[in-house]
């Protein structure tokens, strides 16, 4: 009881509104080159996608992933943040095959570095960084589950993409947190880590 207590008030804590992240946090990537995921690298944003290889609700998102990170290429920068600390390279490369993810950079956020300075609560979440360090969208990619278990033929609302359209083109985005559907993540803490 007391395990599901403290995660339930780390998500809570997770999902308040965070102004900014640190574009110098730098994680090894699958292979063990230093990536700097919330750095956008010139372009007008980076992009983290908070994942893992066992929740349903994030697999089906994989294609829709690669599809946004290959149509925002020239404007945004795209990491694969893969939470589960247990995963081996291995495991992350099959993933990232069998599920058709791109060949984007892809972390095994073992200790949750990259999670905890986004505030990501779930598998999938994304945070959208854009080019001053400003997080100017976290939460869901779009509206196409409801709920666990409940999904819609195709979403409706387009979140993710029109957060980036407005980064891209130097507006505000209107609405910069959405609640994400997903697994939700465990804190690294109560994995005995």
């Amino acid at each position: 009881m007391r395990r599901w207590f403290t995660a339930a008030l780390f998500c809570a804590a997770s999902a308040w509104a965070q102004d900014r992240v640190s574009s110098s946090i730098g994680v090894k990537d699958i292979h063990g080159q230093v990536q700097k995921p919330f750095d956008a690298s010139g372009k007008k944003a980076a992009l983290v996608f908070f994942i893992t290889d066992d929740c349903p609700i994030s697999n089906r998102y994989a294609r829709e992933i690669h599809r946004i990170c290959d149509a925002y290429a020239d404007k945004a920068k795209c990491t694969l943040a893969y939470i589960d600390p247990d995963l081996t390279t291995a495991k992350v490369e099959k993933h990232m095959t069998d599920f058709g993810h791109g060949n984007y950079p892809a972390v095994i956020d073992a200790k949750q570095v990259l999670v905890k300075a986004a505030g990501a609560s779930v598998t999938p979440e994304v945070a959208v960084v854009a080019g001053d360090g400003s997080l100017a969208y976290r939460g869901r990619i779009d509206n196409m589950w409801a709920t666990w278990g409940q999904s819609r033929r195709e979403a409706t609302e387009l979140d993710l993409r029109n957060a980036l359209d407005q980064v891209v083109a130097g507006k505000p985005v209107a609405v910069g947190r959405t609640k994400a559907v997903g697994c939700y993540i465990t804190p690294v803490e109560l994995l005995g880590r």
